[in-house]
């Protein structure tokens, strides 16, 4: 049986949870380990998922501290959990909606929130599917902001301060800042050089066909002179070659 459509987040929303936490291991397993713990902890007749998920969760990340774990198995973050336009589609019209204010958000992702307040917000993000989504293309565009950097200094200085102060955020900028191309020039700079060089071409084209149908190849008047074996220059009337 298909998951609904607000059940089908639930494993992602615990993989986010995971990473919005800090931790440094790979979250997909401690998502998978908490919905496994979720099957144990519901009791029956109960359905309320997301609570009792959020649960497991924090149970989960309770005990991380008192795990050892391999360097192997920290993590460098993806760009999405999904890469499905659908996804990105549900994603833009959430944050677009304002159902969520960008400055919690913000201050959610900037971990600016005390424990209470980070837990109730949560608690809001597992119970509704738009303020996750929100959160998702929020991020994104922080991080791709922050990348171009376009962001004012304001967020700049909170995004360094409170979004990087995690190893495991550190290197996914790192690794995305190596991965895409160095843009230097500014939009106008550059589209003022690709026209440069559309006129340059158009230029050597004209000169090029000029020559192809012009005196120098028409053969009107012409000289041949030999230049060795198999080998003639043409030359248009007036221009005389140089003696050997």
């Amino acid at each position: 049986m298909q998951p609904s459509f607000s059940n089908r987040f639930l494993r992602d929303k615990l993989v986010k949870f995971f990473e919005w936490r800090g931790v440094t291991q790979a979250p997909e397993p401690l998502a998978d380990e908490a919905l496994e713990r979720l099957e144990f902890m519901r009791p029956e007749g109960v359905a309320d998922d997301f609570r009792l998920a959020l649960e497991s969760g924090r149970a989960v990340l309770a005990e991380l501290s008192r795990r050892p774990h391999s360097p192997d198995e920290e993590l460098i973050f993806e760009h999405r959990i999904a890469q499905s336009p659908e996804l990105e589609r549900l994603a833009r019209e959430a944050l677009a909606s304002g159902k969520v204010s960008r400055e919690t958000a913000l201050r959610f992702l900037f971990e600016e929130m005390l424990e209470d307040e980070r837990a109730a917000f949560e608690d809001r993000i597992f119970h509704e599917s738009d303020t996750f989504l929100a959160l998702l293309e929020l991020e994104e565009d922080l991080v791709q902001a922050y990348l171009r950097g376009t962001l004012d200094e304001g967020e700049k200085l909170r995004f360094e301060t409170g979004y990087l102060t995690h190893p495991a955020r550190e290197r996914r900028i790192s690794v995305l800042r190596a991965s895409v191309p160095e843009q230097s020039t500014s939009p106008t700079l550059r589209y003022a050089t690709l026209a440069g060089v559309a006129l340059l071409l158009a230029g050597l084209y004209t000169f090029w066909v000029s020559y192809k149908t012009g005196p120098l190849m028409s053969g009107h008047g012409a000289e041949s002179h030999s230049a060795g074996p198999g080998f003639a220059i043409t030359l248009a009337p007036g221009i005389l070659s140089t003696p050997a």
